[in-house]
């Protein structure tokens, strides 16, 4: 699940306004991760698991540092000249 949440976060990023409105991105993934595990309680063989919940958030979380880490790497520090 962690995996699975951190490519589909960084896809999610890539495909849209790149490094921008990750918490907007994190709260739709995490909110279709919880109509997934409601869907899944109502079918026979599976149930709901909160465990899950908390792998896809991890992996969400995960996601988000990398983004940002890797946005600082891309974006040197702007240092005032001196004159």
């Amino acid at each position: 699940h962690l995996s699975t949440y951190l490519i589909l976060f960084l896809s999610l990023d890539f495909a849209f306004t790149p490094g921008r409105r990750l918490l907007s991105k994190m709260l739709l993934l995490l909110f279709c991760s919880w109509l997934i595990e409601i869907a899944q309680h109502f079918l026979p063989p599976r149930q709901y698991s909160l465990g899950d919940l908390l792998a896809n958030l991890a992996g969400l979380l995960l996601g988000v540092l990398l983004v940002l880490a890797l946005g600082r790497l891309r974006r040197p520090e702007t240092r005032p000249t001196k004159p």
